[in-house]
């Protein structure tokens, strides 16, 4: 069953956080500091079937009604629902091949419910209260000899009564509590009248949501800080019982009873074995330092040394970001590693990490199989990649309320917010000058034009046309000869791009002052004012760009300019689904970008 989405309602700063749609590895959600991406978090984290949702949480502006209320979506096949309810005994019914349904769980009772369900549907049918307590009472007069003498009737009574409460007031659901009210020196007998209960006043529907969070709801696990570093040392006696011991099993060859075992032979060759897989493992994902972690018995201690150029150091004597690292490693590994249904949750991984060590986390992320969605909240570009931006869920506060948008290139509130984004864009699109396999090159205005026309090539037909490097020239025509002057001196041919504006024949002249020869210019088009997203046709604008081809367009630039829509990141978004395969363009699209490309001259 598969985790598709959540909505949070009336939690800190949080009113109503709007549907947000898990990614299918990664859902990163990226904001300024305060505004809200804590709160998100700690809302899933309260979703998890052992926690609660404290009384503080509600968000300050709230009415008395107004609880705090999370939930999350799932979606399923027939034949996995059918097969649930097969093996926990539940009569329900489906009606489609995909099954949809929202679990909820607020603060007023912190139980779960169903809700919203598509393709399935239950036969609530049940005995009246009346009923149910009958058939209790009939069970009671078969109390054993044995019990009866030790219990008053008095007792039997008070037990008769509460159990018509529960029943009246439908609350014999996920409560431990009534089950503890009605334990006595003969268990077993009772379990015979929790039977009867949960037959008669579980509804079906309430029935499938006990085996469901029972069984199948997955643990939401939040990692706020890994300042519980990795210890310096552990007494043997403790060894089997220790947090971080058990973890060092589940991700490596660390065995507790080799390391404790009295054999000393046994003991050395496995210190030997894991000193070696520790520093492998380590290695592949900590390119800061040379460094080989070690295991080493010594008495009734364990120490955990850190080895740097011969030299070994205790973890709490490194720094603080290798200290945190080392913890983050085998925390989240471990929770990834265990057969379990974990969603990870991380709040700003990587703040005491600098850029390459916060690549490195989302190298350890990529590199283990994840069932379950991963989410992290940044506002660093490092963890930000540009050919991921749907992994991205825009965190902002608007008149205070934390807002969750879906689509990092829609319309939002506080520009500030899609810096992070931007940045990392440009850290990404930076990399093609300092990877050149290709000796012609286009210089194109900016970030956004380059994109376009990335894509753009890789759908223009190009029979004879040779191998292209497209790179963006920085915005400024001072910044575009400055990148081909060093193209130049590298042996590359050039040719500069500009949309064909004012600011693009501006542009023309200034590179012509510079020195660069008029055939090595190109304008987008030959049509006043076109720019290099007028390409594309309105109808194939509507399409892969806005997604909402019920839109009024007359003139795509001028549309995303009165829009406010976001240059960079609509760009990115079209290209990354040229990359998909996922555009096909219509013939008045293809005949302008092929008419452009062909006047391109090496």
């Amino acid at each position: 069953m598969k985790l598709t989405k959540f909505r949070i309602k009336n939690y800190k700063s949080i009113a109503d956080s709007g549907d947000c749609y898990f990614a299918d590895k990664f859902t990163i959600l990226a904001g300024k500091n305060e505004s809200g991406k804590t709160s998100i978090l700690e809302a899933l984290a309260d979703f998890h079937v052992d926690k609660k949702i404290a009384p503080d949480k509600k968000r300050t502006k709230s009415s008395d009604e107004e609880i705090p209320t999370i939930v999350v979506s799932f979606d399923s096949t027939k034949d996995e629902v059918m097969k649930f309810a097969e093996e926990h005994n539940l009569k329900l019914k489906t009606s489609k091949d995909k099954i949809k349904f929202d679990i909820q769980k607020s603060s007023d009772t912190n139980q779960y419910s169903i809700h919203n369900l598509d393709g399935l549907t239950f036969d609530e049918v049940k005995k009246t209260a009346e009923e149910v307590l009958a058939e209790v009472q009939e069970k009671i007069k078969e109390l054993p000899v044995n019990l009866t003498t030790e219990l008053s009737n008095k007792d039997i009574v008070a037990i008769t009564q509460k159990i018509t409460q529960w029943i009246s007031q439908d609350k014999f659901v996920n409560s431990s509590n009534n089950w503890q009210a009605m334990q006595s020196k003969d268990k077993e007998f009772f379990q015979e009248i929790i039977k009867i209960l949960e037959e008669h006043t579980l509804l079906p529907s309430k029935q499938f949501i006990k085996k469901f969070i029972e069984k199948r709801l997955p643990n939401f696990i939040l990692f706020s800080s890994f300042e519980s570093a990795f210890p310096d040392s552990i007494k043997a006696a403790e060894l089997k019982k220790n947090e971080w011991a058990n973890d060092l099993e589940k991700i490596s060859k660390f065995s507790i009873d080799k390391i404790l075992h009295p054999d000393i032979q046994t003991q050395y060759n496995h210190q030997g074995e894991i000193n070696i897989e520790f520093s492998e493992k380590f290695d592949k994902y900590w390119k800061q330092d040379k460094i080989k972690l070690q295991v080493n018995k010594n008495g009734e201690i364990i120490y955990f040394w850190i080895e740097e150029n011969g030299t070994s150091y205790k973890p709490s004597q490194r720094s603080k970001g290798q200290q945190w690292y080392l913890s983050f490693y085998i925390k989240i590994i471990a929770r990834i590693s265990e057969e379990l249904d974990n969603v990870i949750l991380i709040d700003e991984p990587g703040l005491y990490l600098h850029a390459r060590a916060q690549k490195d986390i989302l190298k350890v992320l990529n590199d283990h199989n994840l069932n379950y969605p991963v989410v992290f909240s940044t506002h660093s570009p490092y963890l930000i990649t540009e050919e991921k931006l749907g992994d991205i869920r825009l965190v902002e506060k608007n008149n205070g309320e934390t807002i969750i948008n879906n689509k990092v290139w829609a319309k939002v509130f506080d520009g500030e917010t899609l810096t992070p984004i931007l940045t990392a864009i440009g850290l990404g699109i930076n990399d093609s000058i300092t990877n050149l396999d290709q000796k012609n090159n286009i210089v194109a205005e900016g970030i956004e034009e380059t994109f376009y026309l990335r894509a753009y090539y890789k759908l223009c037909s190009k029979p004879e046309s040779p191998r292209i490097n497209i790179i963006s020239g920085g915005g400024t025509s001072n910044n575009m000869g400055k990148i081909g002057a060093i193209l130049d001196g590298w042996g590359c041919q050039v040719v500069y791009i500009f949309d064909n504006d004012n600011a693009g024949k501006k542009g023309k002249k200034e590179l012509v002052k510079l020195g660069v020869l008029p055939e090595q210019i190109t304008m987008i088009s030959e049509e006043d004012d076109e720019m290099t997203i007028d390409l594309l046709s309105t109808g194939d604008f509507k399409k892969f760009v806005l997604e909402n081809e019920k839109e009024d367009v007359t003139k795509n630039s001028t549309y995303i300019k009165d829009n406010k829509l976001e240059k960079v990141l609509c760009a990115r978004k079209f290209l990354n689904k040229v990359n998909k395969n996922e555009v096909s363009l219509s013939k008045e699209s293809k005949d302008k970008i092929d008419s452009f490309f062909s006047k391109v001259n090496f």
